[in-house]
């Protein structure tokens, strides 16, 4: 399978969100001599939707100096389409979306001036380690989205029709190869990704 990438009509969105993420953070005053404050590391969150969470692929490294560092963030993204069939130019392919996909990242940063003491090399050195843990199922999610809709008063695009906890991710020409093909549960475990950065 190749690497996805987002298109550049999706960088607009995706600049509006990350803005107002960092609106949303509280802001400290802090001393000139203290280690800096972790914001959100924008740079380090995946962009929602199933079809992004098919690919395990390396986050993007924040260089900014970070204090030592171990997370564990979780995302659930759950994606609902009705089977559709797209056209252009003589072609056509098939798409379905149906699936909860969780997300499970552990990260864990260390500046070498913790371990070699303060120095201009090690005050600029730091490793970081990153695995993740993928899950595509049919998800707990469905109900409280369709309470969510009928309470909302929202299209359903004929999602209490569909059998819950299923899971449909399809997409390819009609009878023919497909880019993926997921008609079950399946986990999936990333590489360990082991980074030094010299800032």
């Amino acid at each position: 399978m190749t690497r996805s990438r987002a298109s550049v009509a999706d960088r607009p969105a995706l600049l509006l969100l990350a803005a107002a993420a960092a609106l949303l953070l509280p802001h400290h005053a802090q001393a000139s001599d203290a280690p800096p404050l972790r914001p959100d590391r924008p740079l380090g969150v995946v962009t929602a939707g199933t079809l992004r969470l098919l690919f395990l692929d390396m986050p993007l490294l924040d260089a900014r100096a970070a204090p030592p560092l171990l997370e564990a963030r979780w995302e659930v993204a759950n994606d609902w389409t009705l089977p559709t069939r797209l056209t252009r130019g003589g072609r056509e392919v098939e798409l379905q979306l149906d699936e909860q996909a969780d997300l499970l990242t552990l990260q864990g940063s260390l500046p070498w001036a913790r371990l070699l003491g303060a120095g201009p090399l090690a005050d600029r050195l730091a490793t970081r380690l990153e695995w993740r843990l993928l899950h595509h199922g049919g998800g707990w999610t469905d109900r409280p989205i369709e309470v969510w809709h009928r309470l909302a008063g929202l299209e359903d695009f004929g999602r209490p029709g569909a059998p819950r906890d299923a899971v449909s991710l399809h997409l390819g020409a009609p009878g023919g190869a497909r880019l993926f093909d997921l008609g079950g549960a399946r986990l999936a475990a990333g590489d360990l990704a082991a980074r030094t950065s010299l800032r």
